[in-house]
């Protein structure tokens, strides 16, 4: 897994149905973890750091957003065994494009959680705002 790849998570993450999720880091070699975001409907008071439409990823069927105040560190070794046994699904990657720009709202966020931040931040080497 890498980032960029998409999966489809529910009960796995104790979710009433499966979210898209984007997986917007590499596994840190020290950790063994990646940073995992998910896509949810726009609705209003939401961050909207990160709109979405139809036509920007296949799954995509009305305007969405990228739910920051979401984002997670989870193991990669754990996503390859969920993967495995069939409790997740893959779904088509992101373009490379579109992984920037979700990589750029984490960081520009303010709902993005700290500690998921900060691991992005150490891995890609940005400095804090």
């Amino acid at each position: 897994m890498k980032a960029g790849d998409t999966l489809l998570i529910g009960a796995e993450m104790q979710l009433a149905k499966d979210h898209l999720w984007f997986v917007i880091t590499g596994e840190c070699e020290l950790s063994g973890r990646c940073a995992i975001v998910s896509l949810t409907t726009l609705r209003e008071g939401k961050d909207q750091t990160m709109v979405l439409d139809v036509g920007d990823h296949p799954f995509i069927k009305h305007p969405s957003i990228i739910l920051y105040q979401d984002a997670r560190l989870i193991s990669m070794q754990r996503l390859d065994l969920w993967v495995a046994k069939q409790k997740i699904r893959t779904h088509k990657p992101c373009s490379a494009q579109m992984l920037r720009l979700i990589q750029d709202g984490l960081l520009g966020s303010d709902d993005t959680a700290g500690d998921v931040e900060d691991f992005c931040r150490r891995l890609w080497k940005s400095p804090k705002r």
